[in-house]
Order: C-alpha cells, then sequence, then structure tokens
C-alpha cells in the first residue's frame, strides 16, 4: 500500500462508518423526514421535466442537490428512499474531506480521526447523513472551502496557490446553490485566506480574479432563484426589531450555543483531567468560568431544567432525534433528567477545564516544533475560522428573534470546535487524545445509530397507523399524520405550502373551526388539509380513540415497546373509521 493511500486510511475509514451505518439504522420509510418532503418532491419533478420547480416551501435554494436526487431517481426509479440514500454519498464525502482537512489543519492521523468520528457519528449529524435535508450538502461545501484555503495556504509555488484558490472559489461558487449561507466561503472565508496571501502579488491577483468569478456565479445563481415561480427567498433581516424580540433572540442564541458543547463530549472531556488544580490561575478559571455561564444561563431564563442538554430541543431531545416534528400526545423520554445532568454537569467541566488550561497556557504563536511539523499559526486558523463564525452566527440571529432557530444550524459550528479544540490539546497537552476518549465517542456513537433507527421505527409505525385509517377509505387531506405526511398529502392535492409570515409569506389568516380540538402542526402552511383524525402517542388526545387498533414498535432505548394510536381530531369522536361522510 503506497504512502500516500497509507495517510487517507483514517479518512475512508471514517466515510465507510456512516455506510457500515446503514444496515444498523434501517433508514426505510416510504415518507420524507421533516422539510424534505417539499426537497424531495421538488427532485422528483426535476427527474421527470427537467426543471427544477419549487412549491412553496424551500428557502434553501437546494441547486445541485436536486440535480443529484434526480440522478438517483433517473438510475433507480423514484420513491422517498432512493432519494434519501442519495445523501450518503455525499455525507461519506463529508467525513472524509473533514478528516483530511484537520490533518491539513496540523493534526496528527489519530487525532483527526476521532475528532471527526466525534462529529459525523454524533447524533446530530447520523440522522442527517439518512435525510434529504439540506445541511449536509451544505456543510460540504464549507467543509471543501475551508481545505482548499488550507492548501492554497500551505501550497509551495504561487501557481499551485493560484490553482487551489481559484478552485475553491469556483466550487463554492456552484456548491452554495444547496444552501445559500454556504456562499460566507466565498464572501468571508477566501478574502481572508487572500488576505494572508496579500504579499505574493501574483497570488492576490489571480485569486482576487477566481473571487470575482465566484461572485458572478453566485449573483447569477441569485438572480436566477429569484425569478422562479414558488421559490421563498428571505431577507437578511426578518420582522420588526422591539424588546420583546431582542429578548428571544438572547434567549434562542444562547440555548443554541450552550447546545453544541454537548456534542464535543468525547474530546472536550479530555481536558477535565488536565486541569492543573494545584495552580490557583487554574482553579480561579475552572469555578469563575463554570459560576459566569451558570449565571449567564439562569439570568436569562431562571428556570434550570431549561438548560438541561441538549437544551435547544428541536432536532436532538430529550425524546430522541428526527424530534422536530410532533404528532400529538408526548413521545417516550428516552435521555431522563438524570441523564440530562450528568449531560450538563460534563459540558460544565468541560467548558471550565478548556477556560483553566487556556489560563494557564494561551496558544500564543507557535514553538519550533510546531513549526517543523507543518501545523498552521493559532492566528492563521483564527483568521480563516473566527470572521466566518461571527458572520455566520451573525446571520441566525434575525431567526433567533422569530423561533425559527434551530439545533442542526450549529452543526458546521462543530466541525470548527473540534479542531480548534483537539489542536490546542495535541500542541499544549499531550500529541495524541486519550483513549478514554475512544470509549466516549464509541457511546456516542452507539446512542447516535440507537437514536436514529428508532426515530425511523416510530416513522414506520406512524406511517402504517396512517395506512389503516387510508384502508377505511379516508382521504389523505382528512389525516393528521404529522408534519411530513401532512406536507405531501396538501401537494398531492394539488395544493402549494403557504412559508412562514417573515420568511417570504404573507401572514395567514386563522380560520376558527369549533369542531376541531387538535390543529394539526403547521396546518395553516398546509391549507388543503383539514383533519378528521390524528395520530398520538397518547390514546385519549384530542377527541379520543376511534376504534382503530394502535400500531406498535420497538425502540433500541428508553421503553421498549411503544404505540402510535389513531385519535378524532373533532369533539364528537366519529367511531371507528367508516370512510368520508
Amino acid at each position: 500500500m503506497g504512502t500516500a493511500m497509507k495517510r487517507r486510511l483514517g479518512a475512508v475509514g471514517c466515510a465507510l462508518l456512516l455506510l457500515l451505518c446503514l444496515p444498523l439504522v434501517k433508514p426505510w420509510l416510504d415518507m420524507g423526514t421533516m422539510d424534505d418532503v417539499s426537497y424531495t418532491r421538488s427532485a422528483q419533478m426535476l427527474a421527470q421535466t427537467g426543471h427544477i420547480v419549487y412549491n412553496g416551501w424551500a428557502t434553501a435554494m437546494l441547486g445541485w442537490q436536486l440535480y443529484w436526487g434526480a440522478l438517483f431517481i433517473k438510475l433507480f426509479g423514484f420513491s422517498f428512499n432512493v432519494v434519501r440514500l442519495s445523501m450518503l454519498p455525499v455525507a461519506m464525502a463529508t467525513a472524509f474531506i473533514s478528516q483530511r482537512s484537520m490533518v491539513r489543519a496540523g493534526l496528527t492521523e489519530r487525532n483527526s480521526t476521532l475528532a471527526t468520528l466525534t462529529l459525523v457519528l454524533s447524533p446530530m449529524f447520523l440522522p442527517l447523513t439518512f435525510s434529504f435535508m439540506s445541511d449536509v450538502p451544505g456543510m460540504l461545501v464549507i467543509v471543501l472551502c475551508f481545505y482548499g484555503c488550507l492548501r492554497a495556504l500551505q501550497a509551495s509555488s504561487d501557481r499551485n496557490a493560484c490553482l487551489w484558490l481559484a478552485f475553491t472559489a469556483i466550487t463554492n461558487g456552484v456548491g452554495g446553490s444547496v444552501r445559500q449561507i454556504a456562499w460566507l466561503g466565498l464572501l468571508v472565508m477566501i478574502p481572508c485566506a487572500l488576505w494572508m496571501l496579500r504579499k505574493r502579488r501574483a497570488v492576490l491577483v489571480w485569486g482576487s480574479v477566481s473571487v470575482v468569478c465566484g461572485l458572478g456565479i453566485m449573483f447569477a445563481t441569485m438572480l436566477w432563484f429569484r425569478h422562479q415561480p414558488m421559490s421563498v427567498r428571505e431577507p437578511l433581516w426578518l420582522g420588526a426589531v422591539s424588546r420583546r424580540r431582542a429578548l428571544i433572540t438572547i434567549d434562542q442564541m444562547a440555548k443554541l450555543l450552550f447546545d453544541a458543547p454537548v456534542f464535543l463530549l468525547p474530546v472536550l472531556f479530555a481536558y477535565v483531567p488536565r486541569v492543573p488544580w494545584k495552580d490557583r490561575k487554574a482553579r480561579a478559571a475552572f469555578v469563575g468560568t463554570i459560576s459566569l455561564v451558570i449565571l449567564a444561563l439562569l439570568v436569562i431564563q431562571p428556570q434550570p431544567g431549561v438548560w438541561l442538554e441538549p437544551s435547544m430541543r428541536d432536532y436532538v431531545t430529550e425524546h430522541g432525534v428526527v424530534d422536530g416534528s410532533y404528532i400529538n400526545g408526548l413521545r417516550p423520554v428516552i435521555l431522563t433528567p438524570s441523564i440530562r445532568v450528568v449531560l450538563t454537569g460534563m459540558v460544565l467541566a468541560g467548558i471550565g477545564s478548556v477556560a483553566a488550561l487556556l489560563r494557564v497556557d494561551p496558544p500564543l504563536g507557535r514553538s519550533s516544533e510546531e513549526a517543523s511539523s507543518g501545523a498552521f499559526t493559532w492566528p492563521t486558523l483564527f483568521a480563516l475560522i473566527i470572521p466566518f463564525s461571527a458572520v455566520y452566527l451573525g446571520l441566525m440571529l434575525s431567526r433567533a428573534g422569530i423561533y425559527m432557530l434551530v439545533d442542526r444550524y450549529v452543526l458546521v459550528l462543530l466541525f470548527f470546535l473540534l479542531l480548534l479544540l483537539t489542536l490546542y490539546y495535541q500542541q499544549r497537552i499531550s500529541p495524541q487524545l486519550p483513549r478514554y476518549c475512544f470509549v466516549l465517542l464509541a457511546i456516542v456513537a452507539a446512542y447516535g445509530v440507537a437514536a436514529t433507527h428508532d426515530a425511523f421505527a416510530m416513522l414506520r409505525a406512524r406511517l402504517q397507523a396512517i395506512r389503516e385509517v387510508q384502508s377505511r377509505g379516508v382521504p389523505d387531506i382528512h389525516i393528521d399524520g404529522g408534519f411530513e405526511f401532512n406536507m405531501s398529502s396538501d401537494l398531492s392535492a394539488g395544493g402549494v405550502l403557504i412559508p412562514f409570515e417573515g420568511i417570504g409569506g404573507p401572514p395567514i389568516p386563522v380560520e376558527n373551526d369549533p369542531d376541531l380540538v387538535c390543529e394539526p402542526e403547521l396546518g395553516p402552511n398546509m391549507p388543503l388539509v383539514h383533519p378528521r383524525y390524528a395520530l398520538s402517542f397518547d390514546p385519549n388526545a384530542c377527541g379520543g380513540p376511534v376504534g382503530i387498533p394502535p400500531v406498535p414498535y420497538r425502540e433500541w432505548l428508553g421503553p421498549r415497546e411503544a404505540n402510535i394510536y389513531v385519535v378524532s381530531s373533532r369533539k364528537q369522536p366519529p367511531g371507528p373509521a367508516r370512510g368520508q361522510n
């Protein structure tokens, strides 16, 4: 085996582990998950007509992702499973490039592999691997941009630096069509790399030309998107500024940022045993940082239970994963309060330990040993990462103020945090992360796989319960099967989806139905859905049972047996479903 191949074994292993998760997760479901119902429909229309057709829901442009999904449809025929699995190669490529980027930034192969697996096997990334959502494709574009910038900065000749900058600018210009925020590579990250290369005049000139070409692609794509029927154009700022909105923004951003460290624990917790407790400054930094974090969180929201990890509680919650779209009742709890207290304690200990070690040994400059290893200086890495992350978070402020911030948005930042945490540990504490980090990684990976498996088991049970109602002759638009099914029903009935007010959508009039006791989630956004029956985790929810047997499913975590019930969504239960009256 060649030396180059040996160097890439870690990256190949990270990618192949995602493939090996496929038979464990069993993501077989003839239905979409969350927003990818809309995206899948657009990919299907592209495969059938050769044209991109939006349906009033997607704020992400989707771009090359739709062509990628349409290619799989052309090759294997249409089904939600085919389109969903088209994202597996994209996720594998993301894992590969992430590992190689970390190596390029100065991590050892072993540390890079552990940090990358912490990311891709987490309960945040893994479920998105088996979804047609745009989060993973968008992350691939950003990580690829970061990798290209590293290669340009490391290039030994002006020619190679220019080629890498051209590659990075063009791929980001084209790739950003999948998720517009990925264009921050062109707008922020590549200009930062050019600034660091400004003394090499040829590189600066030709790099600037490459950026202009990339920006041309970006603006042409945005202009095209603007003229597409039913596309949703999201303004930079949503809604009006007010004191109440400012408080909501602070609350939501705090939850997002405090949520991130729980996904870093296999690396973050390595810092805890390394705190020099005999050092007074270290002890003061540890205690002071934890106290300040707790105080700040309680000032924002004085209920301690709100801050138990996972604090954002959208995609990853105490009930599992893929939990942002609910049916009625409460899904069984997987992460009990005691487990969440332990996770929160581990996060706080990790944050305090990092602060303590930074207090006694800040990462200023680099030693001769680091210089000989080819690692980047901390100012160089900060120049690529900090401006990008600051603008990225700044763009989140608008959505935070209207409760449109979700935990999935932190995915890209997790990559950069893992890189910086691991690099500091490697340079200042020990060349290798300790072995117990692999034990923590195994626990996180097992949870990620099991939680993803359970999510698809639950979704299949929901679909089976819907089929039971359909077999009684009830039209789809009269069944509240959850957000995903309702979206499909509305589109199949010839309707369009109404985006949220402020995100390209008008104010949605609320129709008062005196007989309706259970409103479907986001019902006003799907105007053709008028449910008579609903799904629930609770047999007595809404209008109560309707005589259809519950659909059981088995979970690996939490209670082993769970049920999906069919209930009436009206005040007067209609009895056993007998079809449309």
